[in-house]
């Protein structure tokens, strides 16, 4: 979960980067109010930053690798597991 916390913007897809970040920071604050409730996805909305996103490859990546993830389940244990793995 303290992963998931740190990385308050994401990103999906073969888009260019900022189209990414933006589209997963909407899925991400999406499944946090879903999961944790209306105060996590307004603290996760007012520490969203696409251009801090789009500017790390490696967190782009993670984004599209996650983001076919249609379940909040799905997603943010994705995004946990690359988390892990990986050093962002």
């Amino acid at each position: 979960m303290k992963a998931l916390l740190l990385l308050l913007v994401l990103g999906c897809g073969n888009k260019p980067a900022r189209a990414v970040c933006e589209q997963a920071s909407d899925h991400f604050e999406r499944c946090l109010g879903e999961m944790f409730g209306p105060e996590m996805k307004e603290m996760a909305r007012d520490r969203r930053d696409v251009a801090a996103c789009a500017s790390d490859s490696e967190t782009v990546k993670m984004d599209e690798k996650c983001e076919g993830k249609r379940t909040c389940d799905q997603y943010l244990d994705c995004i946990d597991g690359y988390t892990a793995k990986h050093s962002l």
